[in-house]
This record gives structure tokens, C-alpha cells and sequence, in this order.
């Protein structure tokens, strides 16, 4: 077979392997599901929004925005990361998610021992290395309330 001929087959074999990746790999979180509120969406740049105050962070801004308008926004793909709190336990939210552990870690925040999940779902297209896995869920575990971070909390604990 001609070198160009298995090139091609190797580039169309690519160009088709991307494709499902991205399809595998979209944003399909239900913010109604999760029971979302105090929705935060990261931005690394200035963005102009027509319905949304943005706010400025250290990394860059934010929107706080409405449950129905952050499902818009989280369905594009420009922003950093976002995050929201939620009453539902951790067994719910790692349900919803389709999330699966894979590290916990215990932290001090006011003199409180909290418990840090680690996770990884499907139904969200951003992710960061952490000890060699892939992360794109934080959950900080509370008695009031969790607070979860896709792919990680960007604000404070």
C-alpha cells in the first residue's frame, strides 16, 4: 500500500476518534437534579455578558448567574470551571453525576475536620491530573451543606 494511502487512513482514523471523544465527553450536568444554588461560572478573561454583573476574582471573573441561565452557559465550553452548593448528600450527588471517587482527603477549616472527594464523570468535558488521575469533580463535604467544583472549587472552602 502507498505511504500517502495509509496516511490518509491514519488521519481519517484520528479525525474520527476526536469526534467520539467530544462526543463521549460534553457538559451534561442537571443544575435543576443537583439542586444547585450559589452558582459561580470561572472565566480566565473578560468577558462581556448582557444579562450578567461579572465580578472580579484573582485568576480572572466570575458570574453568579440564574439555575436556568448557568445550564446555558455551561453548555459552551469557555469557561474555566464552575461551582454551587447543594443540601443533597454526597451519595445523591455522586449518583447524578455518575461520578466515581477517586481520592478523599481530610482537611482543618476552622478548627473543623472536612472531608475532600476527588472525583471523575463522563458528563463533563474539562479535567486536571492529580496524582496520575483524572479529576473533574471536587466536592468539599459539610453537615449544612456540600459545596462541588467542576473540575475543581475555585473559590474559597
Amino acid at each position: 500500500m502507498n505511504s500517502n494511502v495509509l496516511r490518509f487512513i491514519a488521519f481519517l482514523f484520528s479525525t474520527l476518534l476526536i469526534s467520539l471523544t467530544s462526543l463521549c465527553y460534553s457538559n451534561d450536568i442537571d443544575l435543576s437534579k443537583l439542586e444547585a444554588s450559589n452558582i459561580k461560572i470561572y472565566y480566565s478573561s473578560n468577558i462581556d455578558f448582557e444579562n450578567e454583573k461579572t465580578y472580579k476574582n484573582g485568576i480572572g471573573i466570575y458570574i453568579a448567574p440564574t439555575k436556568d441561565n448557568a445550564a446555558k452557559f455551561i453548555a459552551e465550553t469557555n469557561f474555566n470551571g464552575f461551582e454551587f452548593t447543594t443540601n443533597l448528600k454526597l451519595e445523591n450527588i455522586l449518583e447524578i453525576l455518575n461520578a466515581k471517587i477517586v481520592k478523599k482527603q481530610k482537611i482543618m477549616i476552622n478548627n473543623q475536620e472536612k472531608t475532600i472527594i476527588y472525583a471523575c464523570t463522563n458528563k463533563f468535558n474539562k479535567f486536571v491530573i492529580i496524582d496520575g488521575k483524572k479529576v473533574n469533580v471536587q466536592i468539599l463535604v459539610s453537615s449544612f451543606e456540600n459545596k462541588v467544583g467542576l473540575p475543581l472549587l475555585l473559590g474559597s472552602y
